[in-house]
């Protein structure tokens, strides 16, 4: 817990690359485009930066689409607003329909 009542996770960081190749790709699976997209070879998430929280909240992605891109499962994120209404850093939803997995909402390890 932090001093303010909060909880605060200290999680290891993986880097990644920008791939604006991937965008066009990504965006037909998601049915948004994303700002762009992040991905290092061989890791097992890709990153999809989206214009806005709402946009990330009414994805409704192809999830076949999803499964065939080159990472297990694709990060789709989008920066809160921290001083605003929802009172968020960031919001994000994770999909990993390749791995059984069509969307984990609570997992941790996206957050790494």
């Amino acid at each position: 817990l932090d001093g303010g009542g909060g909880i605060q996770m200290s999680l290891p960081a993986q880097e990644k690359d920008s791939k604006p190749n991937m965008v066009p790709v990504v965006a037909d699976a998601l049915g948004v485009t994303p700002q762009r997209v992040l991905w290092k070879e061989g890791q097992r998430h890709g990153l999809a930066v989206l214009p806005s929280p709402s946009d990330v909240s009414s994805l409704a992605p192809d999830l076949q689409k999803v499964a065939d891109l080159p990472f297990g499962g694709v990060i789709c994120a989008a920066e809160g607003q921290p001083e605003g209404e929802d009172g968020f850093d960031f919001v994000y939803r994770y999909f990993a329909p390749g791995s059984g997995i069509p969307e984990d909402a609570a997992t941790g390890s996206a957050q790494c």
